[in-house]
């Protein structure tokens, strides 16, 4: 019981037995749906959900297309939404996830930093949410640290949404790590393992690459 209790305190800091070493327990009694759930507090995700009511006319269409796709559609939904800095986006995702999570809907937010990740409620590096290695090998093929029988991999085989910030800053090896992961931990070769992925970023904001 004391394992439990331990791998119970560190998944609600999105960590693993096996980060300090231990090994992952293979006979859980923990609802990592009703875990995650009791990480939000129900009164500010309902005052995050109602900014949606003060959307513009186009974060009303894009926020209506996200929650008619993953609330009522069966197709996957494989989004990316960008826009110049200050439009929204972040406004906008917060709004509607906050309302995916008063539904009961699992949304893992992540991004390539924990400074873009911090702008959103309970969110995580990509590295840590998917133990992404910090080294590329030669052959380029990262492959993911996450113990399949994690909580945290229970999590990503349970979630609805994933959402991915800042997408220009993370590497094409990282991106690929997260799909073969969760193509893995579902069962599923389509992109991202069938879990409905909403990706955002300004491409713009990058500098031109050039010769000299």
């Amino acid at each position: 019981f004391l394992l439990e209790d331990i791998n119970r305190l560190l998944f609600n800091e999105r960590m693993c037995l096996s980060d300090l070493g231990l090994p992952e327990l293979q006979d859980v009694n923990i609802d990592v749906v009703a875990e995650e759930r009791a990480r939000y507090n129900t009164q500010h995700l309902q005052y995050e959900a109602a900014k949606m009511l003060t959307f513009n006319a186009e974060q009303n269409i894009v926020g209506a297309h996200i929650l008619q796709q993953i609330t009522s559609v069966t197709d996957q939904l494989k989004l990316f939404l960008t826009a110049k800095a200050g439009r929204g986006k972040t406004f906008l995702i917060n709004s509607v996830i906050a309302h995916l999570r008063l539904h009961n809907y699992i949304a893992i937010v992540c991004a390539p930093s924990a400074v873009a990740a911090t702008n959103y409620e309970g969110g995580i590096t990509a590295h840590k949410a998917c133990r992404i290695p910090l080294e590329t090998p030669q052959d380029g093929k990262k492959v993911s640290t996450l113990s399949g029988t994690s909580l945290q991999a229970e999590l990503l085989r349970k979630a609805h949404v994933i959402v991915i910030d800042e997408i220009s800053m993370l590497k094409r090896e990282d991106f690929d790590c997260m799909n073969r992961l969760l193509c893995d931990l579902r069962k599923d070769p389509r992109p991202f393992g069938g879990c409905h992925i909403i990706i955002l970023g300004d491409l713009a904001q990058l500098a031109p690459v050039v010769e000299e």
